[in-house]
């Protein structure tokens, strides 16, 4: 998925260490949706090493590059030596620097992290040398891919120490702001660090690190990156993820206290507990919402028992993840709406793919919304009828379940019974020869019973193209669907509108079955026939998990008549629907009657009263 703008991001123009979580609330919270990073600091050691690897394992996953600058003072004529070339002293002096700091176990996977991105070619650093005394300039440059500029400077070092101890205060400017004193800065601050590391500036040498520092730092890679989540905790209440997704707590408490006795275990925790096993409480995959209650229980729990509790950064990061992806996700939808050239090379790639496994051509308008399926991952269609929605739902599963892409293995539509025949005809419309269909009509009559139904979903579902489920059916199937819908399941749900009950059985069904969709797509062409509460049941159906979190609106709040209510829904919901108009289509306005009126003649005004006293009393004449 894109990163966010950092433009979108709010960042303070000062930060105070004393006051703020400098860590987490500015260098985690820019460089996890940034592409590059440039850093010029005074210090050069292996602890701070390790500590300025935290939050730059997110340039790995976005495929940035990271430049380091660090200083080191030399005496004049080591200083003029190392003009003509690198001087041994120079080399030395680094290397017992590097040697001199001690590292505890988190120190060295913290360091691990950075040899390994050193040996990926995402980070490079150099050294600047000067006599006398050292560089004592500190500045950080973050950009991402959309031309958005952070410049940070001031009395931070990202030591230990500015981290964890000192008194550091720091500004930021913004290019985004268009303040031209703010924007002056940042040019001054590129213009200087690009001066520097092509070793520009007269009196300082700025050279590469050399091979001697960087296979010590080599020494630590331990392979992979985010190796700090390895590191093991002793004598407290761990909770965590596992790479599977599950949540699990873990009693690593050196004394024997009686857990399964406390009073929250017993009244909540214990509840949630999917199994357990040698002290480890595993609650499954659960939505991250639930992982939090669970997270405040267990903290509770401790602070009862004076024990020590832990989250782990691994699932710290997967919760803020899921926290912040939604608005991901909604900044997204509104570029492919827009048609936006950060997304243009992706979606001819997409169009290449799609015409190349269907055998009806999409129109253009259709390729953008079978776009939006797809990208989004979770949306809706509100186009109006004769768009070709069943066609824009083939052009994504073509995309999806295509040898380059292989995201996908089947799709399930749930929908009325009388939608059935059209998306068995679409799909050999839209593939002709190109594919076969195997569907699986859950209405089909060799299916004797409801059993019959479920036994052939639980062994077979994989090996149909297409699974039909009427709404009417989805409730006694809701337990059986949730084994089969799955991550690499396009789930459908045609005419959604008519599971608008907020509470109603088919709804409920429809959130319990869905939970473990990754690919979700809601179709109608009327999205709220009665009012806009009816976008409660779809919104909580396509975003189970962030419904809460993000659109929190009750069904008291979308029944009301208040234009202000109206223009914030609109502008909550537009990101993540599209919808193809009549004028999209061409459709001519229709023509104006023209009325010829025309008056009964005396005659006729009797006739007419004879017929209407004799057949008054019949509806159906009438």
């Amino acid at each position: 998925m894109e990163l966010t703008k950092l433009s979108d991001v709010s960042f303070e123009y000062i930060y105070d260490s004393q006051k703020d979580d400098v860590a987490k609330e500015f260098y985690e919270k820019a460089l996890k949706n940034a592409k590059y990073y440039d850093r010029i600091a005074a210090f050069f050691d292996s602890k701070i090493l390790s500590r300025y690897s935290l939050g730059i394992e997110n340039i790995y996953y976005n495929n940035g590059k990271i430049r380091f600058i660090f200083s080191e003072e030399l005496n004049e004529s080591d200083y003029n030596l190392m003009k003509e070339g690198y001087d041994a002293k120079a080399i030395n002096q680094l290397n017992d620097k590097f040697d001199n700091e001690p590292l505890d176990e988190v120190d060295k996977n913290y360091l691990s992290n950075l040899a390994f991105l050193i040996q990926s070619n995402l980070v490079d650093i150099k050294i600047a040398f000067v006599s006398p005394g050292i560089l004592h300039e500190k500045l950080g440059l973050i950009y991402d891919e959309y031309g958005n500029n952070i410049f940070f400077r001031g009395s931070n070092n990202e030591t230990v120490a500015a981290l964890e101890s000192n008194h550091e205060l720091f500004e930021v400017s913004c290019s985004w702001d268009n303040q031209e004193v703010e924007n002056k800065k940042i040019d001054f601050a590129k213009n200087y660090f690009e001066n520097l590391w092509n070793n520009k500036i007269d009196g300082i040498i700025v050279v590469p690190i050399p091979d001697l520092i960087y296979k010590k730092i080599a020494e630590y890679n331990k392979g992979k990156v985010i190796i700090k989540d390895d590191i093991k905790f002793d004598d407290a209440i761990v909770a965590d993820i596992s790479d599977k997704g599950e949540f699990f707590v873990s009693n690593s408490l050196n004394s024997d206290v009686n857990i399964d006795g406390t009073f929250d275990y017993k009244n909540f925790i214990s509840y949630s507990i999917k199994n357990k096993n040698d002290k480890i409480y595993n609650f499954g995959n659960i939505s991250y919402i639930k992982i939090n209650e669970l997270l405040k229980h267990w903290e509770n729990l401790c602070n009862d028992l004076s024990e020590r509790y832990i989250i782990t950064p691994k699932l710290k990061r997967y919760i803020d993840y899921k926290t912040y992806e939604i608005d991901k996700v909604k900044e997204l939808g509104k570029l492919i709406k827009n048609h936006d050239s950060f997304v243009i090379e992706k979606f001819n790639e997409f169009s290449r793919i799609v015409n190349n496994e269907m055998s009806r051509s999409l129109r253009d308008k259709q390729m953008w919304d079978s776009f939006f399926i797809c990208e989004m991952t979770k949306s809706a269609n509100y186009s109006v009828p004769g768009s070709g929605k069943t066609s824009i739902v083939y052009g994504a599963y073509s995309y999806l379940t295509s040898i380059v892409k292989n995201k996908v293995d089947n799709m399930v539509v749930i929908g009325p019974i009388s939608s059935f025949k059209s998306w068995i005809d679409e799909y050999h419309e839209c593939f002709g020869e190109k594919r076969n269909l195997k569907v699986l009509n859950i209405l089909d009559k060799r299916f004797r019973s409801r059993d019959d139904k479920i036994s052939e979903l639980k062994l077979n579902a994989k090996s149909y193209d297409l699974i039909l489920i009427n709404y009417e059916g989805l409730n006694s199937l809701k337990e059986i669907l949730l084994e089969v819908v799955d991550a690499r399941t396009l789930l459908v749900f045609d005419e959604i509108h008519k599971i608008k009950a907020v509470d109603g059985v088919w709804s409920n069904a429809a959130y319990y079955m869905c939970k473990n969709a990754k690919y979700k797509v809601a179709l109608t062409g009327t999205p709220i026939p009665n009012s806009y509460v009816d976008l409660y049941t779809q919104l909580n159906i396509l975003y189970t998990d962030e419904y809460n979190t993000f659109f929190h609106m009750s069904p008291a709040e979308l029944s009301s008549s208040n234009p202000i209510v109206a223009d914030k829904i609109n502008n909550l919901i537009y990101p993540f629907f599209c919808r193809t108009t009549k004028n999209d289509l061409s459709v001519p306005v229709p023509n104006s009657d023209d009325k010829i009126v025309s008056y009964m003649n005396d005659n006729e005004l009797k006739l007419f009263e004879m017929i209407h006293r004799k057949f008054s009393q019949n509806p159906l004449l009438l």
